[in-house]
């Protein structure tokens, strides 16, 4: 094996020299190469049957003696010097580079290969690699493709160096020199730190752009062999298109997909990074343009008139073409992704990342979410801050609560599976700032959510390839229709069944956030599942007077300054969220946030709130139903909730109180003369700070007070 840079020859000669060479040789290489005997100073092979010698042959005693008797070495290339790694063969190649000022560029775009055994004789490099077998092409020559001068003048770069085939196709041997004397008088010497080939797949090897690789077709060429040739022409001159080859054609011109449970076409723009939806129309279009545009190219090139390609561009053909596509570029499930990259206007933004990494577009990110601002890291947001925020929520957690909310919607992922409720002023601004929060999102991101029409047959599929679900101004029976259990499937990550008009279904996945503002204390068709709506529910009470006199610009006013300022803001809590969801799991909540929820739910079940809090089983006590309505509307007052219309109450009431006491309704509670209806063996408790008579004339003073 040749030292690294030797200034000095070796003081050993002869035949020791030789056998320490090739003891080197052996040991750097490892597996079973096949060494070759040249003479001292040359290139070639003594033996002129070289190209048969195997590794068996090589260890023959008399075949180790003439290796060492000092002449050059070679080693064969290719399937001749094999080795077995882990079970897999590898078998030996090399990189041969002319010119040494073409190597460290070569290794900045491989920093890999800088592992690798290379070695030098007069000028350029050779790079030593265990190749994984049939990974590789046959020998080839280098040259630009372009044609620009190499070291020789020539356009040469170098050689793939391996086994490979001749001009008639029978096999060939190659083989390169590792220790010895090149021609020029100089020895051949080890230039790199690494002792040993690397191990290596072929295609980890990027080449330098520019070069001509002749084991790489042109895509003509290679759709050519997969498909057939563009058209036939039979011996009467009548041509006959082939339907896939114009789709492979179509592809490779388009970066194109079909979603197949959506039924729907998306084409890459390289100019957003975004996948956009496609309408077969546009892409019969398309189809007919790449049919003009080859029909011209092949009567240039005198192969077929370009009238016999276009009058075949039927609606029909072309319709059938579109059919032939929808398989040929199918991807199932390619737009489901984790959370963590952001689409934004200019660029992809990674927040796994510590600090958070903003990359160029890539049609690989399968992104059809993108957030219509810019990153600018020194942006601020005062005016957000100031008059749309602080100047309606006075609560700093409720305000750090928004952002982290506010951060999940850059996400374009539910993670907490909840939905924000924004409550108060009429006018002062809470549907402004979700408005805002969904124009920095992504108008083209957003939908309507519309809770009586959820459990129709078609409203799920206005959702499709949406992230952001938004109720602006709802009526405060908005979570009481009959649709308004679909929204907790919407948020809670449940399989949704979304039909589509004169279409197939699809399932979708219930990941969606969901933003409510009201004027009114909604609330909530419960139908026995609290506990689910409780684990859904953010509700933030905003508070900002209604202004004097309201600017109809000022979302967009304040867009145009702050955009990129609101943009950080999220981002900031988007980071702050996740880190929260490593923590615990979920979003944290004060005990006053959980008391706002639990006060929601108590109030959509006041009728059972109030049986259970304000009502207490005492067995000589007996109470009529219009006491019990009477008790209820105080028992919401105190709360301030709005009571349920007194006939709701009426028709309720019995069923809870049988549920919850065990006491049916009956018809003979004496009250003056009157037998009316009522309850007999619980009374109500009073409210607390009140002196309230029992309507038997029994103070009631014991018992728990409901206030």
């Amino acid at each position: 094996m040749p030292e690294k840079n030797p200034s000095e020859p070796s003081e050993k000669t002869g035949k020791q020299a030789g056998k320490d060479a090739v003891a080197a040789i052996y040991t750097a290489l490892g597996g079973r190469p096949v060494l070759l005997r040249i003479p001292r100073g040359r290139k070639g092979p003594i033996d002129k049957g070289w190209s048969s010698i195997t590794w068996e042959d090589t260890q023959d005693e008399a075949y180790q003696e003439s290796l060492c008797e000092g002449g050059n070495i070679g080693v064969s290339l290719g399937w001749r010097s094999a080795a077995v790694f882990a079970g897999e063969t590898f078998h030996l190649c090399s990189i041969d580079i002319d010119d040494s000022a073409s190597l460290d560029p070569f290794l900045e775009a491989n920093e890999r290969l800088r592992g690798t055994l290379i070695t030098s004789g007069h000028r350029g490099a050779n790079l030593w690699l265990w190749v994984r077998k049939d990974s590789y092409p046959m020998f080839a020559g280098l040259k630009w493709a372009d044609g620009a001068d190499g070291a020789d003048g020539k356009g040469k770069w170098g050689e793939w160096r391996a086994d490979g085939t001749k001009a008639d196709g029978t096999p060939a041997a190659y083989q390169t020199v590792i220790w010895g004397v090149h021609p020029e008088g100089m020895r051949y010497r080890r230039i790199s730190d690494a002792q040993h080939p690397l191990r290596i797949d072929f295609d980890e090897i990027v080449w330098p752009e520019g070069l001509h690789l002749p084991w790489k077709k042109s895509d003509w060429e290679e759709m050519i062999i997969a498909h057939g040739e563009p058209w036939h022409v039979s011996k009467k001159g009548n041509v006959t298109l082939n339907p896939p080859f114009f789709v492979s054609l179509y592809s490779l011109h388009h970066k194109v997909l079909f979603e197949p449970e959506e039924e729907r076409f998306y084409d890459y723009c390289e100019a957003r990074g975004l996948w956009v939806v496609d309408s077969e129309d546009a892409i019969r279009w398309k189809f007919s343009v790449d049919f003009k545009r080859l029909a011209d190219q092949a009567e240039e090139r005198a192969e077929i008139a370009a009238s016999q390609i276009e009058t075949k561009r039927t609606n029909a053909m072309l319709q059938g073409l579109v059919s032939l596509l929808r398989g040929a570029v199918e991807r199932r499930d390619v737009f489901k992704h984790d959370a963590g990259i952001v689409h934004l206007q200019n660029g992809m933004l990674d927040l796994r990342r510590q600090p958070p990494d903003l990359s160029n577009f890539a049609a690989s990110y399968y992104s059809r979410n993108q957030i219509p601002v810019a990153m600018d890291e020194k942006a601020k947001c005062p005016r957000f801050l100031g008059e749309l925020l602080g100047g309606g929520i006075s609560n700093g957690n409720d305000i750090a609560m928004i952002q982290r909310w506010a951060g999940q919607l850059l996400l374009g992922h539910n993670l907490t599976q909840k939905i924000m409720i924004l409550t108060g002023t009429a006018g002062g601004g809470k549907t402004t700032l979700l408005n805002m929060l969904a124009t920095v999102v992504g108008r083209a991101n957003v939908a309507g959510v519309r809770t009586a029409h959820l459990h129709k047959r078609f409203e799920l599929w206005n959702y499709v390839g949406k992230t952001f679900l938004i109720g602006a101004d709802v009526p405060g029976n908005f979570l009481m229709t009959e649709g308004a259990h679909v929204l907790k499937a919407l948020v809670g990550r449940d399989v949704l069944t979304a039909e589509k008009k004169n279409g197939d279904s699809i399932t979708i996945e219930g990941d969606f956030n969901v933003g409510l503002t009201s004027n009114s204390r909604l609330q909530v068709r419960l139908d026995g599942d609290t506990d689910a709506w409780r684990r859904r529910l953010l509700i933030v009470n905003y508070e900002r007077p209604r202004p004097a006199h309201p600017n109809p610009r000022f979302v967009e006013e304040l867009l145009a300054s702050e955009a990129s300022g609101i943009l950080n803001w999220m981002i900031e809590g988007a980071m702050k969220l996740m880190a929260e969801i490593r923590e615990s799991g979920t979003i944290a909540m004060t005990e006053e946030q959980r008391a706002r929820v639990d006060s929601l739910l108590a109030e959509s079940d006041s009728i059972r709130e109030f049986v259970r809090k304000g009502i207490a089983p005492c067995i000589d006590f007996d109470v009529t139903t219009h006491e019990i309505v009477e008790a209820y509307i105080a028992f919401c007052e105190v709360r301030g909730w709005t009571p349920l219309p007194s006939r709701k109450v009426e028709a309720t009431a019995p069923d809870v109180i049988l549920e919850v006491h065990r006491v049916a309704k009956r018809n003979d509670i004496l009250r003056g003369d009157k037998n009316q209806r009522g309850y007999r063996g619980i009374r109500i408790l009073p409210i607390a700070g009140a002196d309230r008579e029992d309507p038997q004339g029994k103070e009631a003073d014991d018992g728990a007070p409901f206030g």
